[in-house]
């Protein structure tokens, strides 16, 4: 019964630990994206202190509002 109580609580950590690596993946992404979309624009970049202030739905919205910026200008 131990055995596999240590051997869930591994794979459950496992994949805990897969999961925040694709996030952070993800966010890392999204983050290279509105640095080379505000330098598109021509707009001051963001911090590392000014990413962090933020949460992903927040820098999911930014990366849309530079997406239509830079659409705009090109018409």
């Amino acid at each position: 019964m131990l055995y596999d109580a240590r051997l869930k609580f591994q794979r459950d950590e496992d994949s805990r630990l897969r999961g925040t690596i694709q996030a952070g993946l993800e966010q890392g992404r999204k983050q290279g994206r509105i640095l080379l979309l505000q330098q598109m624009l021509d707009l001051s970049q963001f911090t590392a202190d000014e990413f962090a202030a933020r949460d992903a739905t927040q820098l999911a919205e930014l990366e849309e509002q530079l997406k239509r910026q830079l659409a705009s200008r090109g018409q």
